[in-house]
């Protein structure tokens, strides 16, 4: 097993090298948490593996569900993504993300990655959400699997092919 922690800077090289095409991108964003966001998707896209917040404690071996899926996704519970977000499920782009290289799914999250000049956002954390953040992957996660809107009312839980 291999772990990897990288600075701003060494994340900044890596991208280069990696998806030169987003460096103008990187460099626009003010909040850390974006550039994080960013790398986070480009590593699982380029290597695959597992992401994980360094608070998350395995309990059991993730051997089988890295076998048996593609890309695990996790989402928020119901509760917070009706609470806080009206919406019937949010994709959690932060606690642990699984995925086997270069999978479909995170090169779509990384072709629709931009700094969006047209939303409206009410404060840092907002325009996090909406930029890199679980609002936006929860929007590519959608287009993957063909829901057109969030309107679905319940909160079911997919499996990425």
């Amino acid at each position: 097993m291999e772990v990897s922690f990288l600075t701003d800077k060494s994340g900044r090289k890596l991208l280069a090298e990696l998806h030169p095409h987003l460096l103008n991108i990187w460099d626009g964003f003010v909040e850390n948490i974006k550039r994080s966001d960013m790398l986070r998707y480009s590593l699982l896209y380029e290597f695959g593996g597992v992401n994980a917040d360094i608070d998350i404690e395995s309990l059991r071996p993730l051997d089988r569900a890295a076998m048996k899926y593609a890309c695990v996704v996790p989402v928020e519970p119901f509760e917070h993504s009706v609470l806080f977000f009206g919406m019937p499920y949010e994709i959690n782009n932060a606690i642990i993300m699984m995925c086997k290289a270069k999978h479909p799914f995170f090169k779509q999250v990384l072709n629709n990655l931009k700094q969006p000049p047209n939303i409206t956002c009410i404060n840092s954390a907002d325009s996090v959400m909406k930029t890199t953040g679980p609002a936006v992957l929860t929007g590519e996660f959608n287009k993957y699997i063909g829901i057109k809107t969030m309107n679905t009312g319940t909160a079911k839980q997919y499996r990425l092919e």
